[in-house]
């Protein structure tokens, strides 16, 4: 009985855990979308302003064009070295790999008949995976 209140906390635990990296990942992923959008916006503004600029030879739009440039070449460095979408991917998966953990344990509970030895090896089996997570995951 001891060893399934473990497995139990565990489960909960884990559960936390999965709906934190959920969160991290989804705040990521919002992140490095603005930036896209900021990147792209910028980008043809400036590419807009650029064309109407030499065309009609007004140094103002050129100005104004060349800083847009600039942002959107700023923001775009800033993106990569950030890499908000690498961390989104790794937080996701991470929470998927603590769903699988959770749904595979969940399963297994729901079999009738495990014996002290099958709830030890449930236990260990679940910390190591856990490790395994933990070892390739982000913090949170």
């Amino acid at each position: 009985m001891e060893r399934m209140v473990l497995i139990k906390n565990q489960l909960s635990d884990i559960k936390i855990l999965k709906e934190k990296h959920q969160k991290k990942s989804d705040k990521c992923k919002k992140i490095s979308d603005f930036f896209d959008v900021v990147i792209i916006a910028t980008g043809s503004v400036s590419t807009s302003l650029m064309i109407i600029g030499l065309s009609h030879m007004n140094p103002i739009f050129i100005g104004v064009g060349t800083a847009l440039g600039f942002i959107s070449t700023f923001v775009s460095v800033v993106n990569k070295t950030l890499d908000y979408s690498g961390k989104a991917l790794i937080y996701k998966s991470t929470a998927n790999s603590l769903s699988d953990i959770y749904r595979d344990t969940n399963i297994t509970l729901g079999k009738n008949g495990l014996s002290t030895n099958d709830k030890a090896h449930m236990l260990n089996d679940i910390n190591h995976r856990l490790s395994i997570i933990e070892d390739n995951s982000l913090p949170i």
